[in-house]
């Protein structure tokens, strides 16, 4: 049952935190296109994890990004309290969320391995076509 309570009160802080940033925070270092893609919470409901997905080039501004985030934890907690009906608010801890590039690295080596199982085929065709 408690499992179930904290992924509750994970999606609650999640889309509350995600609110707030988007409306409240404001900091030229948090792109527009800034997400939060999970949160996980502690059983005793003392930290919150929250993953942040940032569209960003390049990874400094990715990394300035979280930084600024976290910068801004003390301000987004207590906004966050003011909404979140809970007797402890969870502190906040910001990461940032690199799922999305190893996905396209992983991607990239499929291709690759596709193409190179395709020349291999390529070869062993025209092998066969030079005995006949």
């Amino acid at each position: 049952m408690a499992f179930k309570r904290e992924n509750r009160v994970a999606d609650e802080v999640k889309r509350l935190t995600a609110e707030i940033i988007r409306t409240e925070l404001d900091d030229p270092r948090v792109p527009v296109f800034t997400s939060i893609t999970d949160v996980t919470v502690s059983s005793d409901f003392n930290y919150a994890d929250l993953y942040v997905s940032v569209l960003a080039q390049d990874k400094d501004k990715q990394a300035e990004a979280v930084e600024a985030l976290n910068s801004a934890k003390g301000f987004l907690r207590k906004t966050l309290s003011q909404r979140l009906k809970l007797r402890v608010t969870p502190e906040l801890r910001f990461h940032l969320d690199d799922s999305f590039d190893k996905g396209q690295r992983i991607d990239e080596i499929l291709e690759q391995v596709k193409s190179e199982k395709n020349d291999n085929v390529d070869v062993e065709e025209t092998e066969l076509e030079d005995l006949d």
